[in-house]
Order: C-alpha cells, then sequence, then structure tokens
C-alpha cells in the first residue's frame, strides 16, 4: 500500500468473534493485518504533516482587497486580521500642465493643488541652419486671445539646388539614359542637316557635292529651258520656209548616202570621175 494521502477507505472491519467461535482466530495473520494498517497509516501522517498548510502561513493570506478611486488607497486584510493600507496619491497626479514662454511650468493635480517650477534652463535655443539645399523659417502662431501659441518651424527645398548626388539611383541611372539617348539624337540630327545641305546646294565636306545637288540641277534645268527657249524663237524665225526644189529655196536634208554632214556641219557629196573613181567634193 503506498504511502500517500488517501481519498478512499483503505481498511475493512475484522469484525472479531468471542470463543467458543473460531471464525477470528486471534493468529498472525489477522495481527498482521492490523500491524500492516497501522504502519501505513503512520506513514501516511508524517507525510499529511509535511505537506499540510502552516497555520502561521495561513494566517498571513489575504482575506480580502478594497480601493477608493477618490484617495487612491489600497487596503489589504490578511486571514488573521492584520490590515495593511497603501496610499498611491492618485489625486496628486498632474492632469494638466501650462508653460509660459519665460520657461514656467505649472502643474494642476486632480484636487486642484498647483505646483510651479521654473524650467527655463532646461530650454534649449534650437538654432536651424540652412544648407547649400535646405532653407528653414520660423513663425510664431498665436492659438488663443491671450497671445498663447506655439512657433512653427518649416522647411524648404532651394530652386536649383538638386543635384545628381541627391537623386535616387535608379532615376539618377534614367536620367543618364535619357541624356545620353538625347545626345545620340542631337548627332543624328547634325547628320541629317549636313546631309540635307550636301543634297540641297552643296558641302564642301563632301567629294563632288558642288555638281551633285538640288541647287545645281535646277540652275542645269534653268539653263536648259533657256536654250530651249532660244532654239523655238529660231524656230519660229524660219517656221515660213518650206522643203526645197529644183526651183524654189527652202529646207535641204543630206541623204547619207550620196550628201553628208559631217560633226563640224560640213556638208560633202559623192561623185564619180570619168574613170568611176569615187572623189569627194565640197
Amino acid at each position: 500500500m503506498p504511502t500517500a494521502i488517501w481519498d478512499s477507505k483503505q481498511y475493512n472491519r475484522i469484525n472479531w468473534q468471542n470463543r467458543p467461535s473460531t471464525a477470528t482466530a486471534l493468529g498472525a495473520t489477522n495481527l498482521n493485518k492490523i500491524d500492516v494498517f497501522c504502519n501505513n497509516v503512520d506513514n501516511a501522517m508524517i507525510q499529511m504533516d509535511a505537506g499540510k498548510l502552516n497555520i502561521e502561513t495561513a494566517n498571513s493570506m489575504l482575506a480580502s482587497v478594497s480601493f477608493e478611486s477618490e484617495t487612491g488607497k489600497f487596503t489589504f486584510k490578511e486571514l488573521d486580521g492584520t490590515t495593511y493600507e497603501y496610499d498611491l496619491n492618485l489625486e496628486k497626479i498632474p492632469v494638466s500642465f501650462t508653460l509660459t514662454e519665460d520657461g514656467i511650468l505649472t502643474m494642476t493635480t486632480e484636487d486642484g493643488t498647483e505646483w510651479t517650477c521654473n524650467i527655463a534652463d532646461l530650454i534649449k535655443d534650437y538654432v536651424f541652419d540652412d544648407s547649400d539645399t535646405i532653407a528653414f523659417s520660423k513663425e510664431f502662431v498665436e492659438e488663443d486671445d491671450e497671445g498663447k501659441g506655439s512657433y512653427h518651424v518649416s522647411a524648404s527645398v532651394k530652386d536649383g539646388s538638386i543635384t545628381a548626388e541627391k537623386l535616387n539611383p535608379d532615376y539618377r541611372s534614367d536620367i543618364l539614359t535619357y541624356k545620353t539617348q538625347a545626345q545620340e539624337a542631337a548627332n543624328d540630327a547634325l547628320t541629317y542637316s549636313k546631309d540635307s545641305k550636301r543634297w540641297a546646294v552643296g558641302d564642301a565636306e563632301y567629294d563632288g557635292s558642288d555638281v551633285d545637288n538640288a541647287k545645281y540641277y535646277k540652275e542645269q534645268a534653268e539653263a536648259a529651258q533657256q536654250a530651249a527657249e532660244e532654239a523655238a524663237d529660231r524656230a519660229a524665225q524660219v517656221a515660213d520656209v518650206d522643203i526645197a526644189t529644183t526651183t524654189t529655196a527652202g529646207i535641204v536634208k543630206p541623204d547619207g548616202v550620196s550628201i553628208s554632214v559631217d560633226t563640224d556641219g560640213l556638208i560633202k557629196a559623192i561623185v564619180l570621175d570619168e574613170d568611176g573613181v569615187i572623189a569627194d567634193s565640197d
């Protein structure tokens, strides 16, 4: 049987009987049953005593706790009647603060008590210095009719002060890319401009462009037009001339066999002498 605090009945009565009955003989079996149970009870009592709550400890345990919200007092009462009070002084906790421009701090507690102190020496005068990029300004703004207010500090970015180093690396990379593309486009535009000039009026940088451009061809066309007009005028002068006959003067045309015209405009006729040999005659 274990040595522990029991939670159920552990011993059954022998129910002794007197003689002449022999059902409950006074022998080792019945006596040892009593002996073992007494030993277990003894061990259980020792264990129970060791684990029980000490009366002195029990009396120091809290029986109740009370709190007064108006005063901030806690009252603790133990089992033996001993009472303790703890005052948190909630009514002394500041519920509002005011600060004047000359550094006088006024604290008002829950019960209306006012506490004042000079904290001017603790207030640092901050100076905001402008940089090459940022400019600061300070303005006092009144918040009530009594002149109370606060200073508002504003910061602004100076015009033209943002440099490439201040930009996000991704943006800077994009800008450099666009700059390169713009430069390439400008170079292409310059090339196209020179090409346009070369084909329009000619350019000394291009060999042969002095006789291979729109201006040159225009001048050639104008000269051809003038020549055509002069030829038309000459043709008009002989417009009434007819084909020459044996009896009438007029336009004649060599046949290329008996009479021919060379490149110099010289007319040649082919004739035969008495011997039948071809002879040239002017």
